[in-house]
């Protein structure tokens, strides 16, 4: 395998950090106190966007013309410093890996940027591609995906994406990427299972040149 495509949150660091759930609760704020709608609505609308377009912030876009550079910038106003700190055993697990290394997230550039930064892992990709770099589109679709191979030029037969999201694997899948599950879930219908990042020093040298 030459490429490794990774995920962002849940992925390269573990749920229990709560920064997904910071962004939860700020994306909640945004509806509420930017768009106007009434919190008794939010749940339901949230689920139904990520049911329906993947992100919540593609039915912000399409039912009240929300732009996504406001939204983003909200959503991922956060004191990073007290979720995360550096992580020497993240860096040595990535830097086991030889081949072309790149993030891909729904996530902001900026989110993204941050949270490698402060793990001290930065430095251990080459790319990193978010949703603004694929037009807003989530990675449910495999578009998205479509969209970061024109830009990097990578092949998905000769590609493993990394993530913590069932759906978006999938839509990998489709295209002819191997596919690895971080965490809880269904992992046999996918190539790999890990219960953590830390997990795929298990990917021997063989399997990476495969």
């Amino acid at each position: 395998m030459q490429n490794y495509i990774f995920d962002l949150d849940n992925t390269l660091y573990h749920p229990d950090t709560g920064i997904l759930e910071e962004v939860n609760n700020r994306i909640n704020s945004f509806m509420i106190n930017k768009v106007g709608i009434h919190y008794d609505e939010v749940d339901f609308l949230r689920r139904t966007y990520r049911e329906k377009y993947g992100v919540t912030l593609r039915g912000l876009m399409y039912h009240y013309s929300v732009k996504p550079s406001e939204y983003l910038d909200y959503v991922h106003d956060l004191a990073y410093d007290e979720f995360i700190n550096k992580d020497p055993l993240l860096k040595n697990c990535l830097e086991n890996l030889e081949g072309y290394r790149a993030v891909f997230t729904n996530g902001a550039g900026s989110h993204a940027l941050n949270i490698l930064s402060r793990l001290g892992v930065y430095e251990c990709f080459d790319d990193i591609f978010s949703i603004e770099d694929v037009d807003y589109t989530p990675k449910i679709y495999v578009e998205s995906f479509k969209k970061m191979m024109d830009m990097s030029g990578i092949n998905p037969g000769d590609s493993i994406l990394f993530e913590d999201t069932c759906v978006n694997l999938t839509a990998a899948a489709k295209l002819g990427f191997k596919t690895a599950l971080i965490g809880s879930g269904n992992g046999a219908i996918f190539d790999y299972h890990f219960s953590s990042i830390y997990d795929i020093v298990s990917l021997t040298k063989a399997e990476q040149t495969c």
